[in-house]
């Protein structure tokens, strides 16, 4: 009961706070204002995510000093998420290169990783034990597609609100069923609680965005947390591959897709399965219960279901992931132009 009444107490912090937020924006006129490429029609302040990011940045901060957490967990949470957030705030102002942002994307990961320590005798690919380095290059490699696919997928109003609840909030879940209230599993429903206050602004239709402030620090900490947790033994692979499904393999599939049709893949552009979706169904609101629909009844019991039975979890993970791969391909996952 005192779990529940602590996210709760956070959810309504967060949803006040985004409310400060939203009136600073407006006062600076800092709006995200449609274009050709847009899914929204009207200008609509921006940088809301930055009600989640102190909320959770605050959580972190008295966790450590309290003793909950290890200097190398605070490095990599706290460090990396100020870094991810401060360029993301400073692209939300005005503008950041894309060189830039992706130079100090690169930069956190490989922080991150030289935090986390040396992972190369803990992963084997059959009976390949893979060297340290090749590992650390992945690992920065997957890192920085987490933080950026998160980015692209924020793209129509709730659906990056919907993932980051479902993903945090169900690998949350998990941890607890299985061990109880422990620090990783304390941070992840404050997070999801702390997400769901923004989403009270963030719900269809929007009264602000995230912002890269909060889209880049949520791609970081679902790369951050799938990292520590994986190393600590608390969580598989598997069950943040099945939970992250939607995001990664619509963002995964259009990528693939527009690099081999010659499409700049750098580029922006709104070929996403779910801006499809959207335009197809002409509503933002029914694309994102979909996504909270099959995030809650799909995947949770599909992830759920490998921390039961390890044995099974891949031949679990595919099942699960299998159909998403095929609807991200039937809403026309990074083609150009699709006949609705």
């Amino acid at each position: 009961m005192v779990d529940v009444l602590i996210v709760v107490i956070v959810c309504f912090i967060a949803k006040w706070v985004t409310g400060i937020i939203r009136t600073y924006v407006l006062t600076k006129n800092l709006l995200d204002i449609p274009n050709e490429r847009s899914s929204h029609a009207v200008p609509t302040p921006r940088g809301g995510g930055l009600s989640f990011v102190l909320v959770f940045l605050v959580t972190v901060e008295l966790f450590f000093l309290s003793g909950k957490l290890e200097f190398y967990q605070f490095m990599i949470l706290f460090t990396g998420g100020i870094l991810i957030a401060g360029i993301g705030y400073i692209d939300d102002q005005g503008h950041v290169s894309a060189k830039l942002r992706l130079l100090v994307h690169f930069l956190v990961a490989i922080i991150t990783l030289y935090f986390a320590g040396d992972l190369g005798s803990t992963v084997k690919i059959g009976e390949y034990l893979l060297p340290s380095w090749l590992l650390n290059i992945l690992l920065v490699l997957c890192l920085v597609w987490s933080l950026n696919l998160f980015n692209f997928m924020d793209g129509i109003d709730g659906i990056a609100g919907v993932e980051a609840i479902s993903v945090f909030g169900g690998t949350a879940t998990i941890i607890y069923i299985n061990n109880g209230n422990i620090s990783e599993s304390w941070l992840l429903f404050v997070l999801t609680g702390a997400c769901l206050g923004f989403l009270f602004w963030n719900w269809p239709p929007a009264k602000i965005f995230m912002g890269d402030v909060g889209s880049g620090f949520l791609g970081y900490l679902i790369g951050v947390f799938t990292l520590l947790t994986v190393k600590s033994g608390l969580l598989s692979i598997w069950v943040w591959l099945i939970l992250f499904g939607v995001f990664w393999i619509d963002a995964t599939i259009t990528l693939i897709r527009r690099f081999i049709s010659g499409e700049r893949v750098c580029e922006a552009h709104y070929f996403h399965a779910y801006q499809h979706a959207a335009r197809k169904f002409k509503s933002h609101k029914k694309v994102t219960l979909a996504v909270l629909n099959i995030n809650l009844f799909w995947l949770f019991p599909s992830a759920l279901a490998t921390t039961f039975f390890p044995e099974f979890s891949f031949v679990i993970t595919a099942l699960a992931l299998t159909p998403i791969i095929v609807l991200a391909i039937k809403m026309g996952a990074g083609v150009t132009y699709l006949n609705s």
